[in-house]
């Protein structure tokens, strides 16, 4: 039986706030910029700060990341397992991911691997509003497809 390639979309990240079990630390050896989240994000709960969390190489930085960790779980290939994945996490005072909840998942597999992703970050440095520290949520977005769909979006554009 002929194996099925497949091809990973990554779609943009976007701000929104993920569980952190694991001890998160700091990159001294990048500067750190802001990462916007979509005004759709902010909530009383986590109003617009008047500076962004910051996470070391700003959304370059943040997207290489996710791009390098981002693996279609081989469980799920064999099964034919499609679709996208939505994962939200808060970046909290002290720059820790946590609060991860998942939007939507094609599979447990996927799920595991952009929890892991998310609890394996460098920390942030958090988001101020009025001087202070505060919570910011952000959201993960990605779209894994069959190599045959990969390859049509491709030769469309």
């Amino acid at each position: 039986m002929k194996a099925k390639l497949i091809g990973i979309i990554l779609i943009t990240f976007l701000a929104y706030g993920c569980a952190g079990s694991k001890l998160q630390k700091y990159n001294k050896e990048v500067e750190y910029y802001e990462v916007k989240p979509p005004e759709e994000y902010f909530s009383d709960q986590y109003p617009e700060p008047d500076t962004y969390a910051k996470y070391p190489g700003g959304q370059p930085g943040l997207q290489n990341y996710i791009s390098s960790k981002t693996r279609y779980p081989i469980k799920a290939v064999r099964r034919g397992i499609f679709g996208e994945v939505e994962i939200t996490f808060v970046v909290g005072k002290d720059g820790r991911t946590s609060n991860m909840e998942v939007i939507k998942s094609p599979s447990k597999y996927h799920t595991k691997m952009y929890e892991d992703m998310i609890e394996d970050m460098y920390r942030w440095e958090a988001a101020i509003k009025g001087g202070e520290p505060v919570e910011q949520r952000y959201v993960l977005k990605a779209k894994f497809v069959e190599f045959e769909e990969l390859q049509k979006m491709y030769e469309s554009n």
